[in-house]
């Protein structure tokens, strides 16, 4: 289902990093994103998916609000699953949740980053932000905390999952996708919360070990053995 426009380039990044791994500089061109539309993504592809993952949230311009809401409305109605990803975008501070409400609507997993939970509601505190959520009906709310580990729910528990990195971080980008890709994956496997928490927190900290968004990437079943290495499993 891969698109190919000769009209528009291939969306780039340009990132520049700190000697402890962290983003100082993005400078994007949206390129080919700006293309993403309601429509393009068809009935065929919901029906071929098992679950359905949205990166980017409140980043694709013609597509947040009523397309994305479209889609995810259509993946419960084919009873597949969902999660969303955030990329931050600059707007009004009222009209930043109404960016993603409408696909969150029919969410089943959201993990957003803390600082994005800061944007988009203005609370710091995770437990506060699960209390946000909680309407729209959620099975899993998470926050992400980076070199804090992540803080998950799914409204009968609680998990703190520590950092399973060890040292100064090499790149941190591509960390979070690692961590809510790898999460989705143990999750639809039928995965406890911890569990899944442990496993997608290896994946991250294997990212974060390496140059690259996803050079440091393993296996499931790799990922499985380096939480349990770590005592997290």
């Amino acid at each position: 289902y891969l698109i190919r426009r000769e009209d528009l380039p291939t969306t780039v990044s340009v990132l520049m990093l700190s000697g402890e791994g962290e983003t100082t500089l993005n400078v994007m061109r949206h390129g080919s994103n700006e293309s993403m539309a309601p429509g393009i993504v068809t009935d065929e592809m919901i029906e071929w998916a098992d679950h359905i993952h949205m990166v980017s949230v409140m980043n694709l311009h013609a597509f947040d609000g009523d397309g994305a809401a479209e889609v995810f409305r259509k993946a419960h109605e084919m009873g597949k699953t969902t999660s969303i990803d955030l990329k931050k975008r600059i707007a009004p501070l009222d009209d930043r949740m109404s960016l993603v409400k409408g696909p969150l609507a029919n969410c089943d997993v959201f993990l957003p980053s803390h600082y994005e939970v800061e944007y988009l509601c203005g609370l710091t505190d995770p437990k506060e932000a699960a209390e946000f959520f909680r309407p729209y009906g959620l099975k899993v709310f998470g926050c992400k905390l980076g070199a804090n580990g992540v803080y998950l729910t799914d409204y009968k528990q609680e998990i703190w999952q520590p950092s399973l990195y060890r040292g100064v971080p090499v790149d941190v980008i591509g960390a979070g996708d690692a961590f809510s890709s790898t999460f989705a994956c143990a999750w639809k496997r039928g995965f406890s919360l911890k569990e899944c928490g442990a496993i997608a927190s290896a994946a991250s900290a294997c990212v974060v070990g390496t140059f690259g968004s996803t050079a440091g990437m393993r296996d499931f079943d790799s990922l499985i053995a380096f939480a349990k290495e770590r005592g997290a499993l």
